[in-house]
């Protein structure tokens, strides 16, 4: 434990700034400016979204990659096990389904991982 003055330091569940902002103002504020937003978006987004594609392609494309996670877990490949065999098997048992129903394709012919 660090050392210091015991009477500076804070008790549990005493706050550094007793008349600091309300509880819940910062919140209320977001849900207030998210939902004024969202009213100009609904009315004006798309065609905004339109002409900043056509006039500014750049800040478009910027704008895009602004939405997109920084970083993308990859998720497991469920199919990274299988041979290329297999893979060649599941794609025609799965096309048999597709156009005979599940009925229609043997059962003995589905791949399996090793």
């Amino acid at each position: 434990m660090p050392e210091g003055n015991e009477a500076t330091r804070f008790k549990p569940g005493q706050s550094g700034n007793p008349k600091g902002r309300p509880r819940g103002s910062r919140h209320k504020i977001s849900e207030a400016f998210l939902a004024d937003i969202l009213a100009d978006y609904q009315e004006h987004g798309p065609q905004a979204i339109d002409r900043m594609r056509k006039e500014d392609p750049t800040a478009y494309i910027r704008m895009i990659a602004s939405l997109v996670p920084k970083q993308i877990d990859k998720a497991p490949n469920p199919l990274e096990h299988f041979t290329n065999k297999e893979l060649e098997q599941l794609e025609t048992y799965l096309e048999s389904i597709a156009n005979n129903g599940e009925s229609g394709a043997s059962g003995g012919d589905r791949p399996t991982p090793h």
